[in-house]
């Protein structure tokens, strides 16, 4: 038996290793991106102070100086509706006035709040250690003022805008003026406290826009903050393209004789397509789950944690579909280009 004969058999084998070795490094490399793009596509949708998707932002202006208070604008909205939450943002992150009027302050908890009694705060956890004792009850100084803790909360920090530390009983003897954050009410019934203040108050122009960011505003975010997992995808993406097609093609190549004796006996071209379509599915679908583990294991040691951040199981499902349609859509046209080259010119020639 000669080197060469042995060769030959080994070869197919040999080359199916190849492409099994190189679907398992791609897949590491897939899921670990979509992972790590899923994850900052679902924070782009978390909403500061853990709002709903149905919260609003109002922006009041005034064209003229008329003397409009916070408390008309409270008043007016209680008239619509007894379950609602409103919230000013200050010129920083660091704290907002709020109001809440049978309705949770979700940081904190899901119980409803009938009211925040006057110069109280809700406080973030990390400023236990400024905490003083009034009257046998938690104190806080900030702004120079004395507010009573009324309750604590674990900050999360995980929406696109950071969460404030201290929300504090909103000032409704204070000008109605600034950015407003409304939540609990019904779009319709907003739009029509908003147009029943406006025609009391005609030199107030009051602007009512979704908080939630549009679809468009959430991928240009995603796009932000991964930019260098993006470059690197699109760079890894053209050399996958260019090795993938050179290796379906040597992968090919190396089982010609398979394929040859396959016609010889009587094969035609879709049973013999689709023969090695389903071993090379296989092994799409054999290296796609060691390269699944061997992901999770490196999220797990935290080797790329300056970039990866997260481990997602649904983004494993977005890696397969996506292995296993470039996959196809490249082994496919690769088979059927091979097959009337090599074999139908051949015959032909004959």
């Amino acid at each position: 038996m000669s080197l060469k004969y042995i060769h030959n058999q080994i070869m197919p084998y040999q080359k199916s290793f190849y492409l099994f070795i190189y679907y398992i490094v791609f897949t590491v490399f897939v899921c670990l991106v979509f992972s790590s793009l899923a994850t900052s596509f679902e924070n782009s949708g978390k909403l500061e102070d853990d709002l709903t998707e149905q919260s609003f932002q109002l922006t009041v202006t005034k064209e003229q100086s008329p003397s409009v208070t916070v408390k008309e604008w409270l008043d007016t909205v209680r008239k619509k509706d007894d379950s609602f939450l409103v919230m000013k943002r200050d010129a920083s992150y660091v704290s907002k006035e709020i109001f809440l009027q049978n309705y949770p302050f979700r940081l904190a908890s899901d119980k409803k709040i009938e009211g925040l009694p006057n110069q109280s705060a809700f406080v973030d956890e990390s400023y236990k250690q400024n905490f003083n004792e009034d009257s046998g009850k938690p104190s806080l100084r900030a702004f120079g003022k004395v507010y009573t803790v009324y309750a604590t909360f674990n900050n999360p920090n995980d929406s696109l805008r950071m969460n404030s530390t201290i929300y504090y009983t909103m000032n409704q003897k204070a000008k109605f003026e600034g950015d407003f954050l409304i939540d609990g009410i019904e779009k319709k019934k907003l739009q029509e406290v908003v147009h029943t203040f406006q025609m009391q108050h005609e030199g107030v122009d009051l602007e009512l826009t979704s908080n939630q960011l549009s679809l468009m505003e959430r991928i240009t975010f995603v796009f932000k903050e991964q930019m260098i997992l993006l470059i690197v995808l699109m760079l890894t993406l053209i050399l996958i393209l260019i090795n993938t097609i050179a290796t379906i093609i040597t992968w090919i190549e190396s089982r010609k004789e398979e394929i040859h004796i396959r016609y010889m006996v009587g094969g035609s071209y879709q049973r013999i397509q689709w023969g090695l379509l389903k071993d090379y599915w296989f092994i799409i679908f054999s290296s796609f789950i060691i390269g699944t583990i061997i992901a999770y294991a490196i999220y797990q040691i935290q080797l790329f944690d300056t970039l990866i951040h997260t481990f997602r199981f649904d983004a494993v499902l977005y890696t397969f579909i996506f292995c296993f349609v470039l996959g196809t859509s490249i082994a496919y046209p690769s088979i059927r280009y091979y097959y009337q080259t090599h074999i139908v010119k051949k015959e032909r020639k004959r």
